[in-house]
């Protein structure tokens, strides 16, 4: 069976481990360490408004290694 066009599906993916790839610069811009790091801790703050902590820590890990 056919699978269609996955271009949407990609870019999401691709957005998961870099979401700064929507910036008009993006290519020329990478993000250092720092920002980085406060991004992902945005990020974990926001999965603890709606998850227990154990839950947010697991999905956080996720992230991380990927």
């Amino acid at each position: 069976a056919r699978m269609g066009n996955l271009d949407g599906f990609m870019i999401g993916r691709a957005a998961i481990g870099n979401p700064w790839v929507f910036l008009p610069d993006a290519a020329a811009r990478a993000p250092g360490l720092p920002e980085r790091v406060a991004v992902m801790i945005r990020h974990y703050r926001l999965m603890r408004e709606s998850r227990p902590e154990r839950q947010a820590l697991i999905e956080i890990r996720k992230h991380l290694a990927g």
